[in-house]
């Protein structure tokens, strides 16, 4: 049950990430000061938000019942707890700086009007993802 919750909390994430700035360019290059702007912005950032979060939680508890079923469970849950919580500081302190390195190599392959402007540009951080 679990793991499919895990598997669902990813479904609208996948569909939104790289849909987001494409979507966010063309409502730009036709209105920049819409409403539409506004709710897109919001909307993906609360979906993905919550989605991923119900995620980490998901991944939380199927660590805690896996480990609990092995021999010193309770030493053996506050390690992998401890290093499951490890793991996601880590990575989100590194991923702004990833998305950011590469939302700047986006956007100047954009300027330089690269022959790979299609591949390179600001919607690069999103595919990363």
């Amino acid at each position: 049950r679990i793991i499919r919750v895990w598997i669902f909390s990813w479904l609208m994430p996948i569909m939104i990430i790289p849909a987001f700035p494409r979507l966010l360019t063309y409502l730009c290059e036709r209105s920049p000061t819409s409403a539409d702007v506004f709710v897109l912005n919001y909307a993906a950032q609360i979906l993905v938000s919550v989605l991923l979060g119900s995620g980490f939680i998901s991944i939380q508890l199927l660590l805690n019942s896996y480990v609990s079923k092995l021999p010193n469970a309770p030493g053996s849950l506050a390690i992998a707890n401890s290093m499951l919580v490890s793991t996601q500081a880590l990575v989100r302190a590194i991923s702004p700086m990833v998305s950011g390195a590469l939302f700047t190599v986006g956007l100047r392959a954009e300027e330089a009007g690269s022959e790979h402007s299609q591949l390179l540009s600001r919607a690069l951080p999103f595919d990363s993802l």
